[in-house]
């Protein structure tokens, strides 16, 4: 599983993603 590294860096609970293509496609949705 793929954590967002932003989430992390900003001390919030992990989001996880299945690949690094899944988290490109779907990460301008989810940094809102």
């Amino acid at each position: 599983r793929l954590a967002c590294p932003k989430c992390m860096q900003l001390g919030m609970p992990p989001t996880y993603f299945c690949s690094q293509d899944c988290f490109k496609t779907n990460y301008s949705h989810h940094k809102q």
